[in-house]
């Protein structure tokens, strides 16, 4: 199989490209905020409009909150939820999730492809560096992926989610080696995905 094969032009479908992963998120951004108090979530409100949503940094989150994020960093187009290990397993719990449209959930939405960085003097004193994750990325439009992709969208608002716990807890390899075996995970999906794609051509 030769590379082309690989990354199939334009994998997302024509009838997909009228999908907004923003405006699909946006029900999922209202709700989290609506139930911020239960989730332990901290919200906060700033003068240029954004609104900044704490998920386990400065206040202690929760599981339920970190599902509900899981479905807006996939563009409101998949469903994540908690299941139960078998008796033995290493880990006693799983995340299961699934998606009518991964190409769009994952590459255009969940993927945390785009650097996000500021100078010291942008940032006030301290250099910082993140990954943005999230359909905002679709309406950003800055990483060669979308060109691959062809998909753009045109929602008046989006949401990122900004990859920021490793560094603030003082995990960077842990959150190093976290985001490298994501990455895996996404070429192998997309590998997968153009595997599926090449012999539903063949048939």
């Amino acid at each position: 199989m030769n590379q082309a094969a690989l990354f199939p032009p334009n994998p997302v479908s024509p009838d997909s490209m009228c999908l907004s992963v923003n405006d699909l998120a946006a029900p999922l951004v209202a709700d989290l905020l609506a139930r911020a108090a239960e989730l332990r979530l901290g919200v906060e409100r700033l003068d240029n409009g954004v609104t900044v949503i704490d998920g386990g940094i400065g206040v202690p989150g929760s599981i339920a909150a970190g599902l509900a994020i899981g479905e807006i960093c996939m563009g409101g187009l998949g469903r994540v939820r908690l299941t139960t290990a078998d008796p033995g397993a290493a880990w006693p719990t799983w995340l299961e999730v699934a998606s009518a449209q991964p190409v769009l959930a994952c590459l255009a939405s969940q993927y945390a492809g785009w650097s996000l960085a500021a100078s010291k003097e942008e940032a006030g004193g301290k250099k910082f560096f993140s990954l943005g994750s999230g359909p905002a990325r679709a309406l950003a439009g800055r990483e060669p992926l979308f060109d691959e992709l062809g998909y753009r969208d045109r929602a008046e608002r989006g949401a990122v989610l900004v990859l920021l716990f490793a560094v603030t807890q003082g995990a960077f390899l842990i959150g190093a080696a976290s985001a490298l075996v994501m990455s895996l995970g996404t070429a192998i999906t997309v590998s997968v995905l153009a595997i599926l794609t090449e012999a539903r051509e063949e048939e």
